[in-house]
């Protein structure tokens, strides 16, 4: 069975602070971030689900700052987890049409 691969986020540290400063329910370093996210992904490619990772810099959290401002949806958990989907549903658009 072939699975569709898991996109991750992978925060650059500026990104990180920008997140940080924009989203109250963000509490975690930097570090704690990406041994949470290195965790996860080990989980999921232990089961043989492929694991990519979406980065976001600065400019990438911009972004979606801006679509959860467009959204009239605060820059919370939910927000963000519907924004990776739209990258990620993103992501397979391109790839299926190589």
């Amino acid at each position: 069975m072939t699975h569709m691969p898991l996109h991750l986020p992978a925060y650059t540290p500026d990104g990180w602070a920008l997140l940080r400063d924009v989203a109250p329910d963000v509490v975690m370093t930097f570090e704690e971030q990406r041994l949470k996210t290195a965790h996860i992904a080990g989980q999921f490619a232990a089961r043989g689900i492929v694991v990519t990772e979406i980065v976001f810099d600065r400019g990438a959290v911009d972004e979606m700052v801006a679509w959860c401002e467009a959204e009239g949806t605060p820059v919370d958990s939910e927000a963000r987890a519907a924004y990776g989907v739209l990258l990620a549903a993103r992501l397979s658009d391109t790839e299926g049409s190589a």
